[in-house]
């Protein structure tokens, strides 16, 4: 470990979808489910975070009991359940719409051949730490779509 960096955690993904339109330009999606660990007395409001999938990423202070965050048409969601005296799960959500094909191509996606599985690195930065995933993602030209299948 590095001084000042945190050691990565696992991040726990639950399903990475992104869709590179050919056809119409800014028309492209990612969303993005998961879940991360908590420990007690953590409340979301008011946090610092920062997660980046791909080239695609937000960065802000979480608002709300749930803890929300947007910037334009890209969204970040994270919400616990259960006391806040114990440890918990937090599940999230991220998603953006617009233009996000550039931002995968140093990925080796591209909207015009059906590729193989490819590792996405999907990173969050949250309460001072560091959770990160590499999740593979097949894509398919014919729909668009890539998917982890998870």
């Amino acid at each position: 470990m590095i001084a000042g960096i945190a050691q990565a955690q696992p991040l726990s993904i639950g399903k990475l979808s992104i869709r590179l339109n050919a056809r119409r330009g800014g028309s492209d999606t990612l969303s993005l489910s998961g879940s991360v660990p908590m420990p007690a007395g953590f409340s979301a409001a008011g946090q610092n975070v920062s997660i980046y999938v791909g080239g695609v990423g937000l960065s802000g202070t979480l608002s709300g009991q749930s803890g929300a965050l947007s910037a334009g048409s890209t969204r970040l969601t994270l919400r616990g359940r259960g006391s806040t005296l114990a440890p918990r799960t937090f599940s999230f959500s991220f998603s953006s719409k617009g233009a996000l094909a550039s931002q995968f191509a140093d990925e080796g996606l591209t909207p015009d051949a059906t590729q193989p599985p490819k590792p996405i690195a999907v990173i969050l930065l949250l309460n001072g730490a560091f959770f990160t995933q590499s999740v593979p993602v097949s894509f398919n030209r014919k729909t668009g779509q890539a998917s982890s299948g998870r």
